[in-house]
């Protein structure tokens, strides 16, 4: 009776832990979405956004566009390694 009391303590335990990664995965998880989302919506400033794409054309702007998206992301990755 002792030992089956040992093993479902250390049962109770090692979910505990577990639960515990889980939490700080979606943790780690949500904040990269929130992260994800300020990159997408965040707004250089007005002046050099402008100088920066005054003559293009639409899809010049939109490439543009998103190679800073790209080298944002690829930024933040290299930081977190």
């Amino acid at each position: 009776m002792y030992e089956s009391l040992k093993n479902r303590i250390a049962a109770l335990e090692e979910e505990e832990v577990l639960e515990e990664e889980e939490e700080r995965r979606i943790g780690k998880f949500a904040n990269a979405l929130r992260k994800s989302a300020m990159l997408t919506f965040r707004n250089p400033p007005a002046e050099e956004a402008h100088k920066s794409v005054k003559g293009l054309n639409e899809t010049a702007i939109h490439t543009k566009y998103i190679e800073l998206v790209r080298l944002e992301i690829s930024s933040r990755s290299c930081q977190r390694s």
